[in-house]
C-alpha cells in the first residue's frame, strides 16, 4: 500500500505494567526482541520458514503477500531508557537507531557518535532524528503546540511514575518556527550529522483541545519558494 515507504520501529519494554499484562519477565525483553527480529527476517523473505526458539515456536508457513521492499521494511531500534546501551545495541545489530526526542542536542550528538563508532552494518544507515515542533507563518508556532505538547509530556511523566513536571519551551529540543526558520533548523542538523540524517518533525499533539486538523495540514504543505541563497551547493537535496 505504501510502495515501500514504510519503516518499522521496535523497542524493548520499560514499564512494569507491560510486564504484568503480558505475563513476561523484563529480564527477557532483549532476548525476545532478538528472537522476534530473527522471525521477521525469515517471514519477510516471502519464502516458507519455521522457527523453534527459546520463546516462540512457529510451524512451517509462508507470509503473503511478500513485502514491497526486498527483505522487508527497514528496522529502527528505539531507545528504552539505558541510552548508551541502546545506541550501541542498535549499531551492533546493523539497525537504524531512533533517539528519544526529548534529549538535548549535545546528548544527541554524543549518542550519534557512539552509534557511528559501534556500527557494524553494510553502508551508512539513515539517522531518524525525531523532533517536536510546529510551523506557522502567521501565528506563534509555540502557542499553537504548547497545550497539546504539555499534555503529551506530562502524560509520559504519569505513565513512567515520575513527578509531573512543568513544561517550558526552553526545557526541550523543539523546532517551532516559520518556514524559513524550519529550513535553517534542518540545515543545522544536516551540518551536524551529514547525509544520513532523516529529519522527522511531529506536528500533531493529543489532548482535550488539540490543534485543529486544518492547521496541522497547513504545516505539512511544501513551500517551493525557499531562496536558493539559503542552501549551499552540498546541501541541496533532490526532492525526489
Amino acid at each position: 500500500m505504501a510502495g515501500g515507504r514504510v519503516a518499522r520501529v521496535t523497542r524493548t519494554g520499560d514499564r512494569p505494567e507491560a510486564c504484568a499484562v503480558s505475563a513476561v519477565s523484563a529480564d527477557t525483553y532483549v532476548a525476545r526482541l532478538d528472537e522476534v527480529e530473527a522471525i521477521l527476517a525469515k517471514a519477510f523473505t516471502g519464502l516458507p520458514f519455521s522457527q523453534r526458539g527459546r520463546f516462540y515456536d512457529i510451524p512451517e508457513l509462508t507470509i503473503t503477500p511478500a513485502p514491497f521492499t526486498r527483505g522487508g521494511p527497514p528496522v529502527m531500534l528505539a531507545g528504552d531508557g539505558v541510552i548508551d546501551r541502546d545506541a550501541e545495541r542498535a549499531a551492533q545489530r546493523g539497525k537504524r537507531y531512533m533517539i528519544d526526542p526529548s534529549l538535548p542536542l549535545d546528548e544527541v550528538s554524543r549518542l550519534v557518535a557512539l552509534y557511528d563508532a559501534a556500527y557494524t552494518g553494510d553502508g551508512e544507515q539513515e539517522l531518524p532524528l525525531f523532533n517536536y515542533g510546529f510551523v506557522s507563518d502567521d501565528s506563534d508556532p509555540w502557542e499553537e503546540m504548547r497545550d497539546g505538547f504539555t499534555y503529551l509530556r506530562q502524560t509520559y511523566d504519569r505513565w513512567a511514575g515520575r513527578p509531573v513536571r512543568e513544561v517550558h519551551r526552553d526545557n526541550h529540543r523543539l523546532t517551532p518556527g516559520n518556514t524559513d526558520q524550519l529550513v535553517e533548523k534542518v540545515l543545522e542538523y544536516h551540518r551536524l550529522f551529514g547525509d544520513h540524517l532523516h529529519f522527522l518533525l511531529r506536528l500533531n499533539y493529543p489532548g482535550p483541545d488539540p490543534v485543529p486538523e486544518g492547521r496541522v495540514r497547513r504545516c505539512v504543505r511544501v513551500r517551493t519558494s525557499v531562496p536558493q541563497t539559503t542552501l549551499s551547493s552540498d546541501e541541496i537535496v533532490d526532492p525526489a
